[in-house]
């Protein structure tokens, strides 16, 4: 008999259009580095330090997002998200195998 992981330990994303669990993405429960993070919705990148960039770039265009962050009260300079940061990022810009629906025009 295998191991088991605990029932907590790992969270689907989010509900799918029909409100079911999405069960082909998992995504371990933890605390994730900022450039850790930005590598797993950037993967084709090479340099962790342009796919932090390209997350917080992600992250700034999307105003709800900033405001559900801002909750938390941690600073920008933090080099990791917690997992309830970590849980709003991947509800606000989908699954880290989506890409996210994000314009490019700069948010006021």
């Amino acid at each position: 008999m295998g191991l088991k992981a605990p029932k907590d330990m790992f969270e689907p994303f989010k509900l799918n259009e029909n409100n079911q669990l999405n069960q082909t993405t998992m995504i371990e429960k933890k605390r994730y580095g900022k450039a850790e993070l930005a590598m797993i919705y950037f993967p084709e990148t090479d340099d962790p330090d342009v796919a932090r960039n390209h997350l917080r770039d992600w992250i700034n265009r999307n105003p709800e997002l900033l405001a559900a962050l801002r909750k938390f009260r941690r600073g920008k300079f933090m080099k990791d998200f917690i997992w309830e940061e970590v849980e709003q990022i991947m509800y606000y810009l989908g699954e880290p195998n989506e890409k996210p629906m994000i314009t490019h025009e700069k948010v006021r």
